[in-house]
């Protein structure tokens, strides 16, 4: 993997492309395979798989869950969410988004983001809270594009630059947005990144799921089990799980007296065949 200081300046000029209009093709990051390029012999293929099962290696390292099923959420249909107070991520490969590493890794910089992102409530955001949430967006989509690209090595899809122009164009399109930096969103990306691919080699962190959560964001309920990341039940065995560790008690702390932000956790059952 090249270093951080490369990703930024990879990323920073990504950005500035796209807010001046630019790559309304596939988006290529110099040197990565074609985002949009179809597995084109068994290899491919093989690599495309790999670079899936490498992904969810990646989630059970910083100790999160991960399910596939609906997303439920007020504003469609959606590839994927992800809950840190839960230290959940699930996923709907069958609503698109591109290749299926490129899904779960949008999700994992989420996990990871250092950055403020709001996306933990279902009520209407302040006009500060719908920021965050923008950039952590964009942040997820450069961030998957980028280690997908450049450290899995396989076509991601047009999904993540998709979203991310769309991001870009809506950020860009308000005066309270418009001002946003290029060089901290990088700076997000490239520290992102580096968490993940330093989890590549980490440890799983194991347990067996004793509950799951109702989880309603304003379209139907689901069930979401716990991972470890968000519960005091075992020590971090790597520093990506220490760091994801950190970020879901900081969620899990933001509106701990809000019944808003509470009620769900009120609301759990036992995992069949989970611990007792």
């Amino acid at each position: 993997m090249t270093g951080t200081t490369t990703v930024t300046g990879r990323v920073r000029a990504l950005v500035e492309e796209l807010r001046a209009g630019g790559t309304s093709g596939p988006g290529r990051i110099p040197g990565a395979p074609d985002p949009d390029a179809a597995p084109a012999d068994p290899d491919a293929a093989a690599a495309g798989a790999a670079a899936e099962l490498t992904a969810r290696g990646i989630v059970a390292a910083i100790g999160f869950e991960l399910s596939q099923g609906q997303v439920r959420s007020p504003q469609g249909r959606s590839a994927g969410m992800f809950s840190r107070r839960l230290a959940h991520i699930r996923i709907d490969l069958a609503a698109g988004g591109g290749h299926p590493a490129a899904v779960i890794c949008h999700e994992l910089v989420h996990c990871v983001d250092h950055g403020p992102y709001d996306f933990d409530h279902p009520w209407p955001p302040t006009r500060a809270q719908a920021r965050n949430a923008l950039l952590a967006q964009l942040v997820a989509c450069l961030g998957s594009q980028e280690f997908v690209s450049t450290v899995l090595r396989v076509a991601p899809g047009r999904g993540q630059l998709a979203l991310a122009r769309h991001v870009v164009r809506t950020l860009d399109g308000s005066p309270e947005t418009s001002d946003f930096d290029a060089g901290e969103v990088a700076d997000r990306v490239a520290g992102a990144v580096q968490t993940l691919n330093e989890a590549r080699t980490a440890p799983a962190w194991r347990h067996r799921a004793a509950r799951e959560v109702a989880v309603d964001r304003g379209a139907g309920v689901m069930w979401l089990t716990v991972g470890p990341a968000a519960t005091a039940e075992s020590r971090p065995p790597s520093p990506p799980a220490s760091l994801a560790a950190r970020l879901c008690r900081e969620a899990a702390a933001r509106f701990s007296d809000d019944p808003r932000f509470t009620d769900d956790l009120d609301r759990s059952r036992p995992v069949p065949g989970g611990a007792a």
